[in-house]
Parts: C-alpha cells; sequence; structure tokens
C-alpha cells in the first residue's frame, strides 16, 4: 500500500486526471450534464487468523482496491439523489481497481463505471422530476450541500500482523475452551484491518487518509435446556497489533467468559419485570450507541428517527454527550471510531448532540436534513454504498456521578421505595434481527439481556438470571435514568446501517434507571444436542 502514500501519489493522479476527462466530457455533451463527480477509491488489506478448540481454522491475508463513483445529474436543489416516498435505492456499487498502479487499466474502470453511473444518474433524475411535477416535495429541501475544495495527506502508518505467531498463540489459547462442556462452540481470533483511502471531486478536492485498528474477538455459545440460544463475546482493539493483551490477558479474559457460559446455562429464566435497574458500562455504551446514536443519524430529507425532539429533553439536565470524530484514545483505549475527514471530504468535527439533557443536534452527511443544510463531518459509508450521517466517538458525560458501590446501594433504596423485591444489575447485552418493516417504517432491534444479576432488597445472594428481553419504549430507558457512576467504559463496535458497517466507539458510565421492563425471549424449538460431546 506504499504507492498510495509516495511523494507523486500515482493512483490519487489518475483519478484527478481522469475525473476531469471525464467531467469535462460530460458537461460538454451530456443530456443533462453532471453537476458533480466524485472518485474514492479504499484500498483495503486484511490480515485474519482463526482457531477453536486448539486447531486452526484460517489464516490468510486479502488485499483489495474498492472504487466508488459518484455521479449527480440535475443541481444541487434537486438531482437524481432525491428520496422518493417509499423508495430506497442505492446508485453506488463498489468496483475492483487493480492493485498495481498502472494507469490505462485503472483508466478504463475508472472510465466505464463513470459511464454507467452516468446513464444511471440520467435515468433516476428522469423519475424523480416527473414525481415533483404531480407531488413537489413539502417544504423544499436541496438533495445535496455544495462545498469548496479540500486537500489533506494524512502518513498511513500501516502495521502487519505476525500471523504464524499468532496462529501459534491462539491454537493455545482456544484450547482453553475444552475444560467447559456447557460451551457448544467457541472461537477466538484476530483481525488487522488496514484501510488507505482516496478521494477527488470536481469540486478540486484531493484526499489520501487511513486507518489501521487490530481487533481480538473471543466467542462462545451454548443452548439452554429451555431450548435458549446463549451467545458471549468480549474483543479487544487497537490501532497497533503490537499493543493487543498478552496470552495472559487474553486467557483470563477466556475463563472469565466461559465460567459466565457455564453458569448461565444453570440459571433460571427472568420472568417479567418493571423496576429499577442498572446497566453496566459496557451495557450503558451499547445502550446510547443504539437508541440515542442511531436515533442522530441523518438520512437526509427523510432526516433522523430523534428529529422531531430537537429542543426537547431527552435525558437528564446533567447529561451532555458529543459525537467526537477527531479523537483517538479514552485514556489507555484506542477508538476505532476516529478519522480526520469523513467519506465525503469533509474534514471532521466535534459535534455537541446533547446538552444539558438537551437534544441540539443531528449527525450529518453533505443531504441535507431540515434544520441542517450542511455536513458536520459525519458522512461516512462501507464501499458501495451511499454516504449517510453516521456515529463515530460517543462521549457520554454526566456533570453528577457516584462510586461505583454508592450506584448499586442506591438500586437497593430504589427497589425498597418501589416495593420490589429486588433490583436487576444487566451485565451484557446484546441486539436481535430487527423485526420485518411495518408500513415501510424500519423497526428497531431487540435489546435481549443476555446476562444480569438479581440485587435483592433484603441482603440476600445476589442471584444470575438470563433469557429476557427489554420491553416497552426503549427511549424511556434514557429519559428514567437517576444516576450515572464515576467510571466510564469504552467499547468499540462494528456497527450496522443505512451505509453499510462502519467502526464506532463510545464512552459511557454505568447508569441507574428507576424502571425498566422486561420480558421472557422468545425461545427457539430446538433443544440441546442429543448426541454425546466427543472427547
Amino acid at each position: 500500500m506504499a504507492s498510495l502514500w509516495a511523494q507523486k501519489a500515482p493512483l490519487a493522479d489518475i483519478l484527478s486526471s481522469e475525473l476531469v476527462r471525464n467531467f469535462e466530457a460530460l458537461k460538454a455533451k451530456g443530456t443533462p450534464a453532471p453537476y458533480f463527480i466524485s472518485y474514492s477509491v479504499a484500498d483495503v488489506t486484511e490480515d485474519v487468523v482463526r482457531a477453536s478448540y486448539g486447531a486452526l481454522l484460517r489464516s490468510g491475508t486479502e488485499r483489495r482496491r474498492f472504487f466508488d463513483c459518484s455521479v449527480r445529474s440535475g443541481s444541487p436543489q434537486l438531482d437524481n439523489y432525491h428520496r422518493l416516498p417509499g423508495q430506497t435505492f442505492r446508485m453506488a456499487r463498489a468496483a475492483t481497481l487493480p492493485l498495481d498502479d498502472l494507469p490505462n487499466p485503472i483508466r478504463r474502470i475508472l472510465w466505464y463505471e463513470t459511464n454507467h453511473c452516468y446513464e444511471a444518474s440520467v435515468s433516476r433524475l428522469a423519475a424523480v422530476q416527473s414525481h415533483v411535477q404531480t407531488a413537489p416535495p413539502n417544504p423544499p429541501l436541496p438533495d445535496f450541500s455544495l462545498s469548496g475544495p479540500v486537500t489533506s495527506i494524512t502518513p498511513l502508518a500501516a502495521a502487519r500482523l505476525d500471523r504464524d505467531a499468532w496462529a501459534a498463540r491462539l491454537r493455545n489459547l482456544s484450547a482453553g475452551f475444552k475444560e467447559f462442556p456447557a460451551v457448544l462452540q467457541s472461537e477466538i481470533s484476530v483481525t488487522n484491518h488496514t484501510a488507505a483511502k482516496a478521494l477527488v471531486n470536481s469540486e478540486g478536492t484531493r484526499l489520501l487518509t487511513g486507518s489501521n485498528f487490530s481487533r481480538v474477538v473471543i466467542s462462545c455459545r451454548a443452548k439452554a435446556a429451555d431450548g435458549e440460544d446463549m451467545q458471549l463475546s468480549d474483543s479487544f482493539e487497537a490501532f497497533d497489533p503490537s499493543k493487543l493483551p498478552n496470552d495472559k490477558v487474553l486467557l483470563d479474559a477466556l475463563i472469565l467468559q466461559a465460567d459466565l457460559m457455564s453458569r448461565l446455562k444453570r440459571s433460571p429464566e427472568l420472568e417479567p419485570f418493571t423496576g429499577p435497574a442498572i446497566f453496566s458500562g459496557a451495557a450503558s455504551a451499547m445502550l446510547f450507541a443504539e437508541v440515542l446514536g442511531k436515533g442522530v443519524e441523518s438520512r437526509g430529507a427523510d432526516s433522523a428517527p430523534l428529529a422531531g425532539q430537537l429542543g426537547q429533553a431527552v435525558l437528564p439536565e446533567t447529561f451532555t454527550v458529543i459525537s467526537a470524530p477527531t479523537i483517538h484514545q479514552a485514556g489507555p483505549f484506542d477508538l476505532i471510531g476516529s478519522y480526520s475527514h469523513d467519506d465525503e471530504g469533509v474534514p471532521a468535527r466535534p459535534v455537541a448532540v446533547v446538552e444539558k439533557g438537551v437534544l441540539k443536534s443531528l449527525l450529518t452527511s453533505r443531504a441535507p436534513a431540515p434544520g441542517f443544510p450542511h455536513s458536520n463531518g459525519h458522512g461516512r459509508k462501507q464501499p458501495g454504498f451511499e454516504a449517510s450521517g453516521r456515529l463515530s466517538n460517543l462521549f457520554v458525560d454526566s456533570s453528577v456521578t457516584v462510586a461505583g458501590e454508592d450506584l448499586k446501594a442506591k438500586l437497593v433504596a430504589e427497589a425498597t421505595r418501589q416495593r420490589k423485591p429486588y433490583g436487576l444489575y444487566i451485565e451484557r447485552i446484546r441486539f436481535g434481527d430487527p423485526p420485518p418493516p411495518q408500513q415501510g417504517a424500519a423497526q428497531p432491534r431487540p435489546v435481549i439481556i443476555v446476562s444480569a444479576y438479581r440485587i435483592s432488597a433484603n441482603g440476600r445472594k445476589d442471584q444470575l438470571v438470563r433469557g429476557a428481553v427489554i420491553a416497552g419504549g426503549r427511549f424511556k430507558i434514557l429519559k428514567n435514568i437517576i444516576a450515572a457512576s464515576d467510571f466510564k467504559q469504552a467499547v468499540n463496535l462494528m456497527e450496522q446501517g443505512e451505509s453499510g458497517l462502519v467502526p464506532v466507539s463510545i464512552v459511557a458510565p454505568p447508569i441507574l434507571v428507576s424502571e425498566v421492563e422486561t420480558k421472557p425471549s422468545v425461545k427457539p424449538s430446538d433443544r440441546p444436542p442429543f448426541l454425546p460431546r466427543p472427547e
């Protein structure tokens, strides 16, 4: 990947010259002529090693160059990207570019893809104009915000994974699951992901940026006697693979995970419950990402799920929430959601999402949203997708906090006040598959409680429980926060959204809420394996 960062940047030169040539030709001959073209390339290398029960599952390296072309015809006020009611579309498609910086093969692909994108833009613009004639947009909102040229070259400190060394390590580590018969499937993997990106557009922007992060994932699955599928996962991230945890830390995490799974298999199901609960730091971070983070991700004219609550209190007045993509670390933790420029070439900048509990802003791309005519540097995408406003690094802060043990004491006091026999400590959550859309609207993913503890109000021993789903309005949970811990946890996630899969980071404290409602999860009809496990 060094060629992308060479002083003359041959790939960027090829992209720039071919964009100028194609743009000038289409402006002269196209009917209608495009008003904007952009080319972007993601040069992605992934080193992957996976192992299970002491055996290697995979060890390999894959490198690909993904090329995306965007052609906008019409005008910024109304173009081929205009959203039509009840219709989803994707004009982007990730073409594969040669790995060698050979001008002729690359130019032929750029020419072909530009021609394809232009023809598609003309066809869709006609459909948009036909619709607008019979049903004009109300209120009128531009489809695109113009911007000045941006030029930046950010050196990429790309690191490679020593796959042979990691293969030996993961063989040894993954064998640790053999000692836990409750575990049906398990795996430990390491991935080093390097992405060097080039972006040029007809406004004069020329960017060379990139990112590198490594990730170890430990996971296992089991099945309870009542049929519930149980899964646990822990991950560790770093910008450089040499900074990943050593074997002792990883083995300790594996044993803790496998032991928890063994105890979960023997634990009772959580009955329907309505009452106070603590969300651990990890569970709180995931909840903020899913409910608040996704709620402020703008989709242009369709705005964002929480757009109707702008200017209203969505959290207690002690809370401030900021999306800050330019911050790379939280204490010792590397934040994989960081970047210098978004995927539309807009410089990243922090955005105050919530101030003193009041929702102040959305996360926007170059597709204007009501009240937000310009991008605030959060236009993100996976190659082959259209950029939209997406989460980056979300920092959740409270001006009033309590120590961890005091948070538990407050839970017991709140349970007593509500005359509940116990409160819940929700240790781990995960998200299920979203239900089918209703009347064209996407439905939220169910929040599944993976592990929780009943914290008795009369001093009895905490009891591990499983098998529940959070019921009722999920946003209501955040409004019911009554205390936050003085400790904060960083969580890195790969989040799926309208614009594909992007890395995000959340830094949030454990929280105490006055009320959470749960219901039993739906159990599959199958049961644990009938055949004995091989020894």
